[in-house]
């Protein structure tokens, strides 16, 4: 998997996005765009309107990436969606861009485990993990619960972790950052 990140990044440091920071990027720009980077990948963007965009924790934000890898063996198996709060083009500053670029590596690198781990234990998702939680708990809380104790979302959302720790607290050694988490 190192291998595979090493690659997407190399894909992102030349991609033709960085031309766009500061300039308007049409959202059709940017599909395209990351289309064409990705293809070799199976990945395929879409790009989604979002009201809730606009709502908080997100109305600061010009963009939330988020992606969906799909086990039934298309030929465009991860799909990642980029969700934005309108139709306008974006402009993003170099620190923007920056973390847009991280946010599609993360998306894609993780989603990309995700195909590993099917190619490698094709019978993973005959695998029950008992969840015990209280009956006072939301149904769509208790969902999360289930999705997030999956070995193979523990196995993706480490590694995600484990990168923007990197990538977010550089200065901080790993057992520090953790230490750390929620104060």
């Amino acid at each position: 998997m190192i291998h595979m990140s090493e690659r997407i990044n190399r894909k992102l440091a030349t991609s033709e996005l960085l031309s766009y920071v500061g300039k308007p990027l049409p959202l059709r720009t940017l599909r395209r765009i990351l289309n064409s980077d990705f293809r070799s990948l199976g990945v395929r963007t879409c790009i989604i309107q979002d009201p809730d965009m606009l709502k908080s924790p997100f109305k600061r934000s010009k963009f939330a990436i988020s992606g969906w890898f799909d086990m039934d063996g298309r030929k465009m198996p991860i799909t990642m969606n980029i969700n934005v709060q309108n139709k306008d083009d974006l402009c993003l500053t170099k620190k923007q861009m920056n973390r847009m670029l991280f946010y599609v590596a993360q998306t894609v690198q993780h989603e990309y485990l995700h195909k590993l781990q099917r190619r490698k234990r094709p019978d993973i998702d005959k695998k029950d993990v008992k969840v015990y939680y209280s009956d006072r708990l939301s149904k769509k809380r208790v969902n999360e619960m289930v999705y997030l104790a999956d070995p193979c979302e523990v196995d993706a959302y480490a590694r995600d972790i484990a990168h923007e720790i990197k990538q977010f607290y550089p200065q901080l050694g790993v057992r520090e950052a953790l230490r750390n988490i929620g104060s």
